[in-house]
């Protein structure tokens, strides 16, 4: 449904490079940590996680496979203890 070549070509290019990428399922020991974490966040004093679900969910995914979260805003990992987190600022290249 792209509006022109340009858009279709960028598209399939995009569909292409996420094809070669590693999906990681999310399990029951996943959602076991997301249920945790939802719950710390809780009893901590921090807030609901209701607006916060897909941050959590890559939370417990990164926790449970011992990898790092690469991200452009810190405050929405900050509060989740032992979670790796490499932030990055805009405009910079890595």
């Amino acid at each position: 449904m792209a509006a022109d070549e340009v858009v279709r070509q960028r598209r399939n290019q995009t569909v292409a490079r996420l094809s070669q990428k590693t999906v990681l399922p999310i399990d029951a020991q996943t959602g076991f940590l997301y249920g945790k974490l939802a719950a710390d966040l809780i009893k901590s004093g921090r807030g609901s996680p209701v607006h916060r679900g897909q941050d959590l969910w890559l939370a417990a995914l990164a926790i449970q496979h011992n990898l790092q979260v690469i991200t452009y805003n810190r405050k929405d990992f900050d509060d989740i203890p032992g979670l790796d987190v490499q932030v990055l600022k805009h405009g910079v290249t890595q």
